[in-house]
């Protein structure tokens, strides 16, 4: 089995992008071999990287200005091909994409500072690169606390993102007082690919009272994009409910989204709701 899901090749000029597309990987749970972290001095440099190149699933080949001038990514890229390795070519700008290139699959990154475009082309890897090759590679949006990048962003709302609510599993939650009209919402203002998943999972708690009819739905752009909204069972009283609910349900499969959301289905709600280990996964189990 490969060490790595990714090895990237790349010009020291174009660190900064690297840095942020391994970065974003490793979120999604990929492994990602990068030099400046599995280089060390006194390695044989040549046998140290074919090695590396052996061990990984796919090379992620950056194409750039900056690396039209450096023998070491074309090598890389041969000795990838020699051994039986995928090669993923990743565009920085127009001028590098010559004409074998444009004529099969690449990653479009020619706008980096677009949010948006940035996604598309790094959605487009992760449907290529597929589920990741260690054991688990879930996404966590929220466990005793919002997760790196996600931010609330409830609606008529007041919130306690870290609440200790007073149960048996002493269980660190979310809190939400609703009001009429008022739901639940987490942003990655960035956007997160879903394509590496197919479940959203979630925990609900009724409070006190229950009896709150509840939906879940997805947003693929911000402030708009509304995707399949889903209704939940009723919220029992004094206990969680897991729920797991696949993305195909949601209409949020192999999409950028950028909110998840929790509102009430029918009128007011009475009582506040609690909302724990939010998780996009790869299975239900």
């Amino acid at each position: 089995m490969a060490r790595f899901d990714v090895f990237i090749s790349h010009s020291a000029k174009d660190k900064d992008f690297v840095r942020r597309l391994r970065t974003d990987l490793e979120v999604y749970g990929y492994q990602v071999w990068l030099d400046e972290t599995y280089l060390t001095i006194g390695n044989g440099l040549s046998s140290a990287l074919e090695q590396a190149i052996r061990d990984s699933r796919f090379v992620a080949a950056v194409r750039s200005r900056s690396s039209a001038t450096s023998p070491w990514v074309e090598q890389e890229c041969q000795f990838a091909a020699s051994v039986g390795v995928p090669v993923i070519p990743v565009v920085l700008d127009q001028d590098s994409l010559d004409d074998d290139t444009a004529a099969r699959f690449y990653a479009d990154f020619t706008g980096p500072d677009d949010q948006h475009a940035y996604h598309r082309a790094f959605h487009d890897m992760l449907n290529v690169l597929g589920t990741t090759s260690g054991q688990r590679g879930d996404l966590c949006v929220y466990s005793k606390g919002l997760s790196r990048g996600w931010l609330n962003s409830s609606w008529d709302a007041r919130c306690m993102e870290r609440y200790r609510l007073d149960d048996s599993q002493g269980s660190c939650c979310f809190r939400a007082d609703l009001r009429p009209f008022g739901g639940v919402a987490f942003v990655f203002r960035s956007g997160i690919s879903t394509a590496p998943f197919s479940c959203f999972r979630f925990s609900l708690h009724g409070g006190e009272t229950g009896g709150h009819k509840m939906k879940v739905f997805m947003n693929d752009r911000i402030g708009n994009g509304m995707l399949n909204q889903v209704p939940l069972d009723p919220l029992p009283s004094g206990i969680w409910t897991p729920f797991s609910v696949s993305l195909a349900e949601l209409d949020a499969e192999r999409t950028v989204v950028f909110k998840v959301n929790w509102s009430h289905a029918h009128g007011d709600l009475s009582g506040p709701i609690y909302v724990a280990d939010v998780w996009f996964t790869h299975n239900a189990a």
